[in-house]
C-alpha cells in the first residue's frame, strides 16, 4: 500500500460491480482530522480483519 493519499481501499461496491460490471472503490479517510472514531462492520468473511490490519499499517 502506498503512501501517496490519507485515503484507505476497504473494497469495492457490491451491486454496481456484479450488477454492471464496474468497480467503484469504497474508501475511508485515515486522518485524525475528520475521523476520530471508525465502526466496521459486516458479515462473516467479508474483510473486516483485513481492513483493520490495512487500516493500522497506514496510521503505524
Amino acid at each position: 500500500m502506498t503512501m501517496l493519499s490519507e485515503k484507505i481501499l476497504v473494497g469495492y461496491d457490491y451491486d454496481a460491480w456484479y450488477g454492471y460490471g464496474e468497480k467503484l472503490p469504497i474508501t475511508i479517510e485515515s486522518t485524525t482530522k475528520n475521523n476520530t472514531h471508525t465502526l466496521i462492520c459486516g458479515m462473516s468473511g467479508s474483510g473486516k480483519s483485513y481492513c483493520v490490519n490495512q487500516f493500522m499499517a497506514r496510521i503505524f
